[in-house]
């Protein structure tokens, strides 16, 4: 029930954001509280960074949980970064602090040493390189920001990247990949998702239920065995709907906020479709909620457009 009821808080959400948002003055405070509470949680990351602890959203308990927090800050990377390509000059403040975000938050993003938001971001960037007219200039960022990091050579991140595909030579649950050992991690996740093939093959229309079939953390395998193929294909008509949105208000609108907010989000559901291969990413809440209410701003951009 508590997973039913995550996607109902989700529509929720944007449902009120669709018809709370009635003036562009209320857009922008809107945008601009997410964009400040995304600066702020990325300060948090700052600060947990220099304690040697993967850096996690607060309230997340003793362990934490990096790789949603990876996920959330992918997301921001996104809007903040094609807000910063897609403003003209006059806005100088909203371009500069965009701008400003989207550095702020690679650093703890990189940190978390989830694999999945590191994949994710690549697929972020690619979609912004792709869609955006500024690309070499993003190009010419990225390859700054590569050579930088490959210069301070983070020990941290080259040993999580090594372990990835060396593994531990006497580990019996470890999967080998030709002559690669993976981790334990990624080698628990390849195992479940053959179990979870296995399951989809018994019930493959309908599927188990809803945790009918216990924990997966992957967000496909998951919706193909707990809901079958009727629910993937509801799953992909979603997705699919939400991003000709984005991909429309980029493309059609007459604002530059309301087309970089449209390419922003964009790009994040591209590094978010990466990104829930290795996780359950549409059900968490700290990364849904935010996507939820921006995809309504979006919505809401468009109304705005077509009242005009």
């Amino acid at each position: 029930m508590c997973f039913v009821a995550k996607y109902v808080e989700y529509f929720i959400i944007f449902f009120m954001t669709v018809n709370y948002v009635r003036s562009e003055q209320q857009l922008r405070r809107l945008l601009a509280a997410a964009l400040i509470t995304a600066a702020l949680l990325g300060a948090y990351g700052w600060w947990q960074m220099p304690s040697g602890i993967r850096p996690s959203a607060p309230f997340e308990g003793p362990e934490g949980e990096p790789n949603t927090f990876g996920g959330y800050l992918v997301l921001v990377f996104s809007v903040a970064c094609a807000l910063a390509l897609t403003l003209p000059a006059v806005r100088t403040r909203w371009r500069r602090g965009c701008a400003l975000l989207a550095v702020l938050v690679i650093p703890p993003l990189l940190a978390t040493l989830s694999r999945s938001s590191w994949v994710a971001l690549a697929a972020s960037l690619a979609v912004l390189v792709a869609l955006s007219p500024k690309r070499r200039l993003l190009l010419g960022a990225t390859f700054v920001a590569g050579s930088l990091l490959f210069l301070a050579h983070p020990q941290r991140l080259e040993e999580r990247l090594l372990y990835t595909f060396h593994g531990e030579e006497h580990d019996q649950h470890s999967v080998q990949v030709g002559r690669v050992n993976l981790d334990p991690s990624a080698s628990a996740r390849l195992s479940s998702w053959g179990a979870a093939l296995g399951g989809f093959v018994e019930h493959p229309l309908a599927g188990w239920g809803v945790t009918g079939f216990g924990f997966l953390d992957a967000q496909y395998f998951r919706i193909l065995v707990e809901i079958g193929a009727f629910g993937f294909a509801a799953f992909a008509m979603l997705v699919g709907s939400a991003g000709i949105t984005f991909y429309r208000a980029y493309t059609t609108l007459p604002d530059p906020l309301y087309r970089g907010l449209g390419l922003g989000m964009a790009a994040g559901l591209g590094g978010l479709l990466v990104h829930a291969i290795g996780t359950n990413t549409f059900m968490l809440i700290r990364v849904m909620e935010p996507f939820w209410l921006l995809t309504g701003l979006v919505v809401a951009c468009e109304s705005f457009a077509r009242e005009a």
